[in-house]
């Protein structure tokens, strides 16, 4: 008995599934900070396996079948889930707020130190400029202090003056006025003295002819 040499048939080779790989995303994972970037997942090729190659029993035609390829991997391994997401998510948004509560804070008091900073200066400056006007106005009020005294004092010079003119001229009015009276008495006594000659002149005369008379008429 002779046996045919069995032919050997060849499954064909299952196709290489190939996975893209997805670009890296930013996933928020537990336990991981807020923001941090984790790569996702690379897809691998599922390999082959070498095919079996089974005896075909006799009497028929012998077929030899591969197994089938390996389960492609998970592309959501690693990666959080939408709960853990969400937590993520809340958490990085309460920090947001308290960071924009501090800064909001920060501001306000910068803003409330540069306020006092400008209210100090301009008290300052008030209070300098009140100093100088101070002092420019009792600068300008001894100046009109003293001007008043300077022409208070050329006043009174200029009324002694005239009252010094005024005695001198005074003065000399009664002065010819004394001496004026004086000859106007003396005139008056020269007069009387004169009147008083004249008269007894007249008497002796009168008396002298009123005794010649009687010796006239005697002769």
């Amino acid at each position: 008995m002779s046996y045919a040499a069995p032919q050997a048939t060849y499954a064909a080779a299952p196709s290489v599934q190939t996975f893209a790989a997805p670009t890296a995303a930013t996933y928020f994972s537990a336990g991981a900070p807020v923001g941090q970037t984790i790569a996702a997942p690379v897809a691998v090729a599922a390999m082959p396996r070498t095919p079996s190659f089974v005896a075909a029993p006799l009497q028929q035609s012998p077929s030899y079948v591969a197994n089938p390829a390996a389960p492609p991997q998970s592309s959501i391994a690693g990666m959080p889930d939408p709960a853990s997401v969400q937590a993520q998510s809340s958490v990085y948004q309460k920090s947001l707020e308290q960071q924009l509560a501090q800064h909001r804070q920060a501001l306000a008091n910068q803003h409330k130190v540069e306020h006092e900073q400008i209210q100090r200066r301009l008290e300052q400056e008030k209070h300098q400029y009140n100093l100088r006007m101070d002092s420019q106005t009792q600068q300008h009020e001894f100046q009109i202090t003293q001007q008043a005294h300077n022409q208070a004092l050329q006043l009174q010079d200029a009324a002694n003056s005239q009252k010094a003119v005024l005695e001198q001229q005074s003065m000399q009015l009664i002065m010819d006025y004394h001496q004026r009276k004086a000859q106007d008495e003396h005139g008056k006594a020269q007069h009387e003295l004169s009147k008083k000659m004249y008269e007894a002149q007249a008497k002796l005369q009168h008396a002298q002819m009123a005794a010649q008379q009687p010796q006239a008429i005697g002769r």
